[in-house]
């Protein structure tokens, strides 16, 4: 049986010919003109030259992804939407744990700069400068943290502390305390602003309260800050309620107060971020403000396919001889100019359990 050719590529797929050299060799085509033509080729068992394709087209179909902290459920979404958005779109994925200091952080960013078509940094740790050097903006998009030039996927802090805050003054809670996440979080010091920013404009009063591990753990260090507060002092609390950085340290902090005899909700609420399955499974259930991690995931790739299809389009493919430029400009302190990239904020949505209740 004679070998499968591009052209019954085409008349499977629907197409011309020209769309599906297109297509294979990484020019502008439709995502699901890409897609259709994925398929019919790899049922037919066409494969052409994919070296040489790569080569011709200076580019080879896959997205690094790069996460600073795996150990939280937040970023198991948020890979689960990449890798099936940037699938959909034909394209693999590199994925690199930057978080666990065994290699350093820039040197895992300069490798997958390189190796990689773009890449997704989640919650990256990165100062200004160094950003800049290892990665090319036009190839890069954030999550979950904002940086100029660059374009980025954050969740906004304000709508989602606006919703906690407001739950919590509608219970008739009038001091409320906030249970912050680690000091290099970026994502934690825009949500502790957020805080008491709303507080300020509510007139409640907010206290914001250390930093702590993101984990159940922390949440028990967390706790033990918050217990004094809760002790009446003539009569009075200093706190009736609380914010949890994420669900993680919501849930060590209800679990530990309850074991020092303090009843949740009745002797303070607790509210969560990002109503992954700790707030279903704690007792009682955290009330919680959804993160929409698929959401941002699967944003954040669709951007990233949108700025590689202007850069290939263009012209202007070759990221390595950019990136050697940028380098030598940053050693010399050459004035580059900054485009504005996009910066999409997503939405999150209080879920109002068991952990919250009128204030005593």
């Amino acid at each position: 049986m004679d070998s499968p050719t591009i052209g019954d590529v085409a008349k499977l797929a629907g197409v011309a010919i020209s769309t599906v050299s297109r297509a294979l060799n990484g020019g502008s085509v439709r995502a699901t003109t890409r897609r259709n033509v994925l398929a019919a080729a790899e049922s037919l068992g066409y494969h052409g030259d994919a070296v040489a394709r790569s080569l011709a087209s200076g580019r080879n179909h896959t997205l690094g992804i790069v996460i600073w902290n795996f150990s939280t459920y937040y970023t198991t979404e948020i890979l689960s939407a990449i890798t099936s958005t940037a699938h959909q779109a034909g394209y693999r994925t590199l994925l690199a744990d930057a978080g666990d200091g065994r290699i350093p952080r820039e040197a895992i960013v300069n490798e997958y700069a390189r190796a990689t078509d773009g890449m997704i940094l989640v919650s990256p740790a990165l100062d200004s400068l160094d950003s800049r050097s290892l990665s090319d903006p036009r190839t890069t998009v954030l999550i979950n943290r904002s940086h100029q030039g660059y374009a980025a996927v954050v969740i906004d802090e304000t709508a989602a502390m606006q919703q906690a805050v407001r739950h919590l003054t509608s219970l008739g809670h009038r001091s409320i305390a906030y249970l912050g996440g680690p000091q290099y979080s970026w994502s934690n010091g825009r949500r502790r602003a957020a805080f008491l920013d709303v507080c300020r404009q509510l007139g409640v009063r907010g206290e914001a309260l250390g930093s702590y591990e993101p984990t159940h753990h922390g949440g028990h260090t967390a706790a033990d800050a918050l217990m004094p507060l809760l002790n009446d002092h003539a009569g009075e609390r200093r706190v009736t309620a609380a914010i949890a950085f994420n669900d993680a340290i919501a849930s060590g902090m209800l679990s530990r107060l309850i074991e020092r005899g303090k009843r949740i909700p009745d002797d303070c609420s607790i509210i969560g971020v990002d109503d992954s399955l700790i707030a279903r499974t704690s007792r009682p259930q955290l009330t919680s403000i959804a993160t929409r991690q698929r959401d941002i995931g699967a944003a954040a790739t669709r951007l990233l396919l949108h700025q590689l299809e202007t850069v290939y389009a263009t012209g202007r493919a070759d990221r390595h001889a950019r990136q050697d430029k940028a380098e030598r400009a940053t050693e010399s302190n050459e004035p580059s100019t900054t485009t504005a990239r996009p910066c999409l904020m997503i939405a999150g949505t209080l879920t109002v359990r068991g952990s919250t209740g009128p204030a005593a």
